[in-house]
């Protein structure tokens, strides 16, 4: 079986993925062409193909060759979904994490005042690697990351995983590694509400995973997932207490 078969989104995702980095080298900033500037994209320019190819441009060599051993491990469990359920997902998990970007890039426009805001390169493979854990995690749920060496973390704690180094890793200076954060952090949001809530499962079932063990806390180790469940249940407490009081 050819790796076309056997993954092809490993195929599909890294083949774009390496002729942008390999461009790179040639071409004299292709990261204004490439990235996600919100003032290139419909402001001051109209690059609007940028919301697509900023999330398969990575410059960094090293980061370049994470995305592509998580991308052959995550291909290898996603397998060959239905093309017309996955590409509507795919679609969804790329253009909720260049939108929302834009929108975090406007909101800091407006708040600082700073036009630099809207000047800010991002760019990066973080969002799509987000929406693939995310899948695995669905399908894989309470299996361990590794049999051996880590037999009590599941693929429910994939998502988070990921996000959570990437935020170490910026913290402590190696911002090449995390210039993409804001894709991780809306491609675990979006791409789960997507498969709990639109993804269509089954031709007789109604879309989406209905489950208790799908949910957004379950991605958190179990003191986060208390307190996410607290604050949760205060929100609701306090939607019905406003909803008592006008009536």
């Amino acid at each position: 079986m050819s790796i076309l078969e056997e993954r092809p989104l490993f195929v599909i995702c890294g083949i774009p993925l390496l002729i942008t980095h390999l461009l790179s080298y040639f071409v004299t900033d292709l990261s204004q062409y490439l990235s996600l500037i919100t003032a290139n994209t419909l402001i001051t320019r109209t690059y609007v193909w940028n919301m697509i190819t900023c999330s398969f441009f990575e410059p960094s060599p090293i980061k370049l060759a994470v995305d592509l051993v998580i991308l052959w491990i995550s291909s290898k469990h996603i397998g060959r979904p239905s093309v017309e359920q996955f590409g509507l997902f795919f679609a969804f998990a790329l253009l909720s994490c260049s939108v929302g970007t834009s929108i975090l890039r406007f909101l800091q426009f407006v708040g600082s005042g700073h036009e630099s805001a809207l000047l800010v390169a991002t760019n990066g493979f973080s969002g799509i690697i987000q929406a693939f854990l995310m899948f695995s995690r669905h399908s894989l749920r309470s299996q361990p990351l590794h049999p051996k060496m880590f037999q009590n973390v599941t693929y429910h704690f994939a998502p988070t995983l990921y996000a959570l180094v990437q935020v170490c890793l910026r913290l402590v200076g190696f911002r090449s590694f995390a210039q993409d954060l804001s894709f991780t952090v809306i491609g675990m949001v979006f791409s789960w509400s997507y498969l709990k809530f639109f993804y269509k499962y089954s031709e007789v079932e109604p879309a989406g995973d209905r489950s208790d063990d799908f949910t957004f806390v379950g991605m958190f180790p179990e003191v986060s997932s208390s307190l996410l469940s607290t604050m949760d249940l205060f929100n609701t407490n306090c939607s019905c207490n406003r909803q008592f009081i006008r009536s």
